[in-house]
Protein backbone atom coordinates (compact mmCIF):
# COMPACT_ATOMS: atom_id res chain seq x y z
CA UNK A 1 0.00 0.00 0.00
CA UNK A 2 1.33 3.53 -0.83
CA UNK A 3 1.98 5.71 1.69
CA UNK A 4 0.05 9.41 1.59
CA UNK A 5 2.55 11.04 -0.31
CA UNK A 6 3.15 8.54 -3.16
CA UNK A 7 -0.58 8.91 -2.81
CA UNK A 8 -0.38 12.34 -2.97
CA UNK A 9 1.72 12.68 -5.87
CA UNK A 10 -0.23 9.84 -8.12
CA UNK A 11 -3.06 12.48 -7.68
CA UNK A 12 -1.64 15.55 -8.68
CA UNK A 13 0.05 13.88 -11.31
CA UNK A 14 -3.32 12.63 -12.24
CA UNK A 15 -4.98 16.09 -11.88
CA UNK A 16 -1.78 17.16 -14.31
CA UNK A 17 -2.80 14.66 -17.04
CA UNK A 18 -6.06 16.05 -17.32
CA UNK A 19 -7.33 12.61 -16.28
CA UNK A 20 -9.04 13.93 -12.72
CA UNK A 21 -10.74 17.15 -14.34
CA UNK A 22 -13.80 15.75 -15.51
CA UNK A 23 -16.74 16.22 -13.06
CA UNK A 24 -19.65 13.90 -12.54
CA UNK A 25 -20.09 10.53 -12.12
CA UNK A 26 -17.76 7.71 -13.03
CA UNK A 27 -20.26 5.67 -14.88
CA UNK A 28 -21.01 8.94 -17.02
CA UNK A 29 -17.42 9.36 -17.31
CA UNK A 30 -16.73 5.80 -18.52
CA UNK A 31 -19.04 6.52 -20.76
CA UNK A 32 -17.67 9.16 -22.40
CA UNK A 33 -14.43 7.76 -22.52
CA UNK A 34 -16.26 4.48 -24.68
CA UNK A 35 -17.86 7.21 -27.14
CA UNK A 36 -14.53 8.84 -27.49
CA UNK A 37 -12.58 5.84 -28.30
CA UNK A 38 -15.28 4.16 -30.86
CA UNK A 39 -15.55 7.32 -32.90
CA UNK A 40 -11.79 7.57 -33.19
CA UNK A 41 -11.35 3.92 -33.76
CA UNK A 42 -13.92 4.54 -36.46
CA UNK A 43 -12.23 7.69 -38.23
CA UNK A 44 -8.99 5.31 -37.73
CA UNK A 45 -10.08 2.59 -39.98
CA UNK A 46 -12.03 4.89 -42.51
CA UNK A 47 -15.68 3.54 -41.07
CA UNK A 48 -14.32 -0.23 -41.79
CA UNK A 49 -16.30 -1.96 -38.71
CA UNK A 50 -14.40 -4.77 -38.44
CA UNK A 51 -10.88 -2.72 -38.36
CA UNK A 52 -12.50 -1.01 -35.41
CA UNK A 53 -13.48 -3.39 -33.54
CA UNK A 54 -9.98 -4.87 -33.73
CA UNK A 55 -8.52 -1.99 -32.56
CA UNK A 56 -10.92 -1.55 -30.11
CA UNK A 57 -10.51 -5.42 -28.35
CA UNK A 58 -14.50 -6.33 -28.96
CA UNK A 59 -16.73 -8.30 -31.18
CA UNK A 60 -18.32 -6.21 -34.42
CA UNK A 61 -21.74 -7.27 -32.70
CA UNK A 62 -20.78 -5.26 -30.04
CA UNK A 63 -19.51 -2.51 -31.89
CA UNK A 64 -22.44 -2.58 -34.00
CA UNK A 65 -24.77 -2.17 -30.65
CA UNK A 66 -22.62 0.61 -29.04
CA UNK A 67 -22.47 3.02 -32.47
CA UNK A 68 -26.52 2.74 -32.28
CA UNK A 69 -26.58 2.65 -28.53
CA UNK A 70 -24.87 6.37 -28.47
CA UNK A 71 -26.20 6.96 -31.98
CA UNK A 72 -23.59 7.24 -34.00
CA UNK A 73 -26.28 6.98 -37.40
CA UNK A 74 -22.79 8.08 -39.66
CA UNK A 75 -21.33 4.80 -38.99
CA UNK A 76 -24.16 2.84 -39.26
Amino acid sequence: MDDPEAIKKKIFHAMGCGILSRKGKLPDAIHELEKQMIEEAMVRSGGNQRMASEILGITERMLGYRLKHYGFKSFI
